[in-house]
């Protein structure tokens, strides 16, 4: 069988909100190296902005001391990113559905949702502590 052959980069944050400038920069020596286009570039952005935020505030509870690993698999055909914290984890099948009727107006809670519908896939490993997110390029 033939496999594609792939590089993987990688970056390690403290969870300080003021790290998150640093996924931007990820995403752009990506982009460097795999010449993401236009279209897909926003999404996975805001995707990842997103899912480090997330381990940054409710992984993490914004402890210094704890990390974040972000990974990404670089291959032709998709890029696959791998963010993971130190928290205690989630059952994301338990979150609410922010689309409905009595979740509509909140101001929190859209952000796992935000992130299925910008990227091709989003799983979760690690009892929560750790997101799979794919693109297809």
């Amino acid at each position: 069988m033939n496999r594609l052959p792939f590089e993987v980069k990688r970056i390690v944050l403290t969870s300080n909100p003021d790290n998150l400038d640093a996924v931007a920069q990820f995403v752009k020596e990506i982009d460097a190296r795999q010449s993401i286009s236009p279209q897909v570039y926003p999404n996975i952005l805001i995707t990842l902005t997103e899912a480090v935020a997330n381990a940054i505030h409710h992984g993490n509870k914004a402890d210094c001391n704890k990390k974040i690993a972000i990974d990404c698999k670089i291959n032709p055909a998709r890029l696959t990113f791998r963010i993971s914290d130190e928290g205690n984890g989630f059952n994301h099948r338990k979150l609410p559905d922010p689309t409905t009727p009595d979740r509509i107006d909140k101001e929190d809670g859209r952000g796992v949702f935000i992130m299925k519908q910008l990227s091709d896939k989003v799983s979760y490993r690690n009892k929560g502590r750790t997101v799979i997110i794919q693109f297809s390029l």
